[in-house]
């Protein structure tokens, strides 16, 4: 018989007793959970397992009253009334049901229990309460052991099972039904290698290699398997983790575990200094405790000699180190390249067929350790300061110095370097207006203007404006020390700047003719006026009433006999005046041609005559003014510029006194 107060269904307890006496009645449950249904007719209650808290009022409505016994009820003729108590009756869930507990319901069958509510007038009300399964529980594997740790051997394509695993829920519907299943596994993280195969009609699972496929110890030694079970409600999922390991199997060469196949080394490393480690592994085991190193012949034949191989037996590590000292600069001149190509060899103790080879590429990496130099000419060594005694010709308009600036680092960022110049003083002091009129520094190549070059460049002076290298105008340029200038080349370092201390000189030439006066505005002896000769013109004809000093060019009238206008009045005669009288060698020669005209000065020694006078003049009577009274005659004078002449015969007034007459 059951029991109501039984461990197993003391669930549902009521709380209140009724007091008044009934024959018949309606019972009416007031749920609290929207899942708690009733069903007034059947007088039954349906609670889901999952319920954890329901509370509900009891309503016995127990027919009509038909006596006065009820102490507590209220009176209203024969009208039903609602059984009112100092306390209600509540009915309530005491702790959670589970419709999959084997003590309590039968899986399979409805799962109900009935409640007696008794008076203590032995009135009874009977209330069903039916406990119906709800998808509370998720699925689970029941053996997994077997499943966690897996072993697979390398190569192995045949398709071998690793596990069978069968899956499980502790709710009745999800676990019996198998026709259409709502427990699905599925494999996660399988690489296109594993799969999970359901038996037909079953929760039983099979994890297996697919086949055709095998794993590669050397690409993937292990694999992490993930195993999902779910039955469709969201939040019940297991996951079973299963770890395959591969087994390896002999048939790989070595692999390099640590190789760089590029590398970088500075030029001002010592001999000895590590260049490169270098680690190979059995390319089945992946270990490197039998391994042999060595370093050999790469593209170019003698680069490995620049380095050798130390090995380290305690770490089985080859190392590449340093074995000759380096020197970017020399290096392009001998090499063109700073790239070392070095191949490095790993071989297998056990089977010295099972090698690898790989070829590393060592970079050298150029240094500032270079200061500039300069260079005079091609076939002399580069110095930090040389000195360069140059000269130009007065007239030479093309007049260069050159010298080349030099800078060994190899790196562009390194081997730059910029000109400039000045005075020969310490500090230098800017050149002053009348040497940059005539002289401009710039780059042979490029832009010209630019004075910034990269690892060699080569500079020059070169006239700018002729005439402002002219010895004859200029007297700076006559002096016999020269004009010395400093040109300063500063590289991007702190090195000290390369100096070159040029001195100038300018060479005075024979540039300038003759010109009277005997004048000539080459300067000194050797052109200038005293090197002056003179001679008659050899074609012309030469006078011999004259005398001509070659040197002095002072001409002297040696004949005795006066010279007469009106007989000789002039004669010409050319002159040539020449510089360089004593024949310079290397020097030209001016010439200039004058012609000396001679001419007799005309001077009045000749006395006029008239050559012929009227016989007969006269003159009127009583006439008193002959001023400006005229006779023309016919006068004549040997002094041919005179022979215009006019004659004028004037007669003074009439002397009383005297009777004479002019």
């Amino acid at each position: 018989m059951w029991n109501p107060f039984s461990k197993n269904v003391a669930a549902l307890l009521l709380i209140g007793s009724l007091s008044c006496a009934t024959v018949s009645g309606t019972l009416i449950f007031e749920k609290l959970d929207d899942r708690i249904e009733y069903d007034d007719a059947q007088k039954l209650i349906t609670i889901p397992e999952t319920v954890t808290n329901m509370e509900g009022t009891v309503h016995l409505l127990l027919g009509t009253i038909t006596s006065d016994v009820c102490g507590n009820c209220v009176k209203d003729g024969n009208h039903q009334i609602t059984v009112a108590v100092e306390e209600e009756n509540k009915l309530y869930l005491k702790r959670q049901l589970d419709y999959d507990s084997a003590d309590l319901c039968t899986p399979g069958q409805k799962c109900q229990k009935t409640l007696r509510f008794r008076e203590d007038s032995g009135s009874e009300q009977v209330l069903t309460v039916e406990i119906t399964d709800e998808n509370d529980n998720k699925p689970y594997f029941k053996a997994t052991e077997d499943c966690r740790s897996l072993n697979v051997a390398e190569n192995d394509d045949t398709g071998p099972t690793f596990c069978v695993l069968e899956a499980t829920d502790d709710d009745y519907d999800d676990r019996t039904n198998t026709d259409n299943p709502s427990i699905i596994a599925k494999l996660e993280n399988y690489r296109d290698l594993f799969e999970l195969i359901r038996t037909d009609n079953s929760h039983e699972f099979t994890l297996k290699l697919q086949n055709g496929k095998s794993c590669d110890y050397e690409t993937n030694y292990i694999h992490r398997l993930q195993i999902s079970l779910t039955d469709g409600e969201p939040g019940h999922e297991s996951i079973l983790q299963s770890v395959v390991e591969v087994e390896d199997k002999p048939d790989m060469p070595p692999v390099w575990n640590r190789l760089s196949l590029s590398t970088k080394i500075l030029e001002t490393h010592e001999v000895g200094a590590e260049v490169l480690k270098f680690q190979a592994v059995d390319g089945d085991r992946g270990v490197n405790d039998k391994m042999n190193y060595e370093i050999n012949v790469g593209p170019n034949v003698d680069d490995h000699t620049y380095f050798k191989y130390v090995e380290n037996t305690e770490t089985n590590e080859g190392t590449i180190e340093l074995a000759l000292h380096l020197d970017a600069s020399k290096l392009m001149e001998t090499r063109g390249s700073l790239l070392f190509e070095v191949g490095v060899k790993a071989v297998e103790r056990e089977d010295p067929h099972d090698k690898v080879e790989e070829i590393i590429s060592i970079n050298i990496v150029d240094e500032n350790i270079n200061p500039v130099l300069i260079s005079k000419n091609n076939e002399q060594e580069p110095e930090e300061k040389v000195e360069i005694e140059a000269s130009c010709k007065e007239t030479d308009k093309d007049c260069v110095i050159s010298f080349t600036a030099i800078d060994k680092d190899v790196d562009k960022n390194n081997n730059k370097f910029e000109a400039s110049w000045s005075t020969n003083a310490d500090p230098g002091l800017p050149l002053p207006d009348w040497f940059l009129n005539a002289f401009v520094l710039e780059k042979s190549t490029g832009q010209a203007e630019d004075l910034t070059g990269y690892g060699e460049a080569e500079y020059r002076i070169r006239v700018k404006d002729a005439k402002y290298i002219d010895y004859d105008t200029i007297p700076e340029w006559r002096d016999p020390n020269g004009f010395t200038i400093k040109v300063t080349i500063k590289g991007v370092d702190d090195h000290k700047p390369a100096e070159a201390i040029i001195t100038i000189h300018i060479e005075n030439e024979n540039d300038n003719s003759p010109y009277f006066p005997a004048e000539d505005d080459d300067e000194g002896e050797e052109f200038g006026k005293s090197s002056l000769s003179y001679e008659w013109e050899p074609n012309s004809r030469i006078p011999d009433y004259l005398e001509m000093d070659r040197t002095k060019g002072l001409i002297t009238v040696t004949t005795k006999e006066a010279f007469d206008y009106e007989m000789f009045k002039s004669e010409t005669f050319i002159v040539r005046v020449s510089d360089n009288r004593d024949g310079n060698d290397g020097a030209r020669k001016n010439q200039i041609t004058v012609s000396l005209k001679i001419i007799v000065v005309n001077i009045n020694d000749e006395q006029p005559s008239i050559r012929a006078v009227p016989s007969r003049l006269s003159i009127d009577e009583n006439t008193k003014n002959f001023k400006e009274s005229e006779f023309k005659l016919n006068p004549f004078d040997p002094d041919e510029e005179l022979s215009d002449l006019k004659c004028t015969l004037s007669v003074e007034d009439y002397l009383a006194d005297s009777n004479v007459h002019k």
